[in-house]
C-alpha cells in the first residue's frame, strides 16, 4: 500500500472520528431553542469539539498530500469512507446502536474501498490550458457575488443551496456539515 493511499485513509479516519467527537462536544453543551452566538463559545470551550476540529485540519492536510499523487476518484472513494467510520466510532462514543443493515452497509463501502484501491492505476495528469484555469476562476467570483447577494437579500435556501452544491458535486475535497436553513434564515421576519 502506498503512502499516498495511507495518507487518503489516514483523512478518512480523522474525518469520521472528527465528526463523532465534535458532536458529542456540542451535546455537552446546555442550549436554548435559539442559535446565539454565546453557543459557539459554549461549544469551542469543550474538549472533544475542539479535538475534532484538529483531526478535520489533519485529516485536510492528509486529503490534500494524497490529491497530489492519487487519481481523484480514488480520494474521493476514501473520502465516502468516513461514513463508515463515523458509524463505527458513535458506537462507543455516542453509545449508538447499529443495526444488522448498517453493519453490513460499513462492511460493503470497507470492502469497495478496497476492491478499488487493488483496482486503481496510475493516472496521467493533463495539461489545463490557462483559458480553462481563467474561467474556472471566474465561475467561482461569480459564484461568491451569487451567494453575497443572496445572502444580503434574505434569500437562506439559496445561500443553504449554493455552499452545498461542492459536497453534492463531490469534486470539492472539502466538507461542510449541513445547515438547517432555519439557522441561516433566523427568526421568521414579520
Amino acid at each position: 500500500m502506498s503512502l499516498p493511499l495511507l495518507a487518503a485513509l489516514c483523512s478518512a479516519l480523522c474525518y469520521g472520528v472528527a465528526t463523532v467527537l465534535q458532536a458529542r462536544g456540542a451535546r455537552a453543551v446546555p442550549h436554548g431553542g435559539a442559535v446565539d452566538p454565546r453557543l459557539l463559545v459554549r461549544v469551542l470551550r469543550q474538549g472533544p469539539f475542539v479535538a475534532g476540529i484538529a483531526l478535520d485540519v489533519v485529516g485536510a492536510v492528509a486529503q490534500f498530500w494524497a490529491l497530489r499523487y492519487l487519481p481523484l476518484f480514488l480520494v474521493q472513494a476514501a473520502q465516502a469512507a468516513n461514513l463508515a467510520v463515523t458509524a463505527v466510532v458513535a458506537v462507543p462514543l455516542l453509545h449508538v446502536r447499529l443495526t444488522v443493515r448498517q453493519w453490513s452497509a460499513v462492511g460493503g463501502v470497507c470492502a469497495g474501498l478496497a476492491l478499488l484501491a487493488v483496482s486503481a492505476g496510475r493516472e496521467n495528469p493533463a495539461h489545463v490550458a490557462l483559458s480553462a484555469r481563467l474561467g474556472l476562476l471566474a465561475c467561482v467570483a461569480v459564484l461568491a457575488v451569487a451567494g453575497f447577494a443572496a445572502g444580503r437579500a434574505g434569500r437562506a435556501g439559496t445561500v443553504g443551496g449554493a455552499g452545498d452544491s461542492p459536497r453534492a458535486s463531490g469534486s470539492v475535497p472539502w466538507r461542510s456539515p449541513p445547515v438547517p436553513s432555519k439557522v441561516v434564515a433566523g427568526p421568521p421576519r414579520a
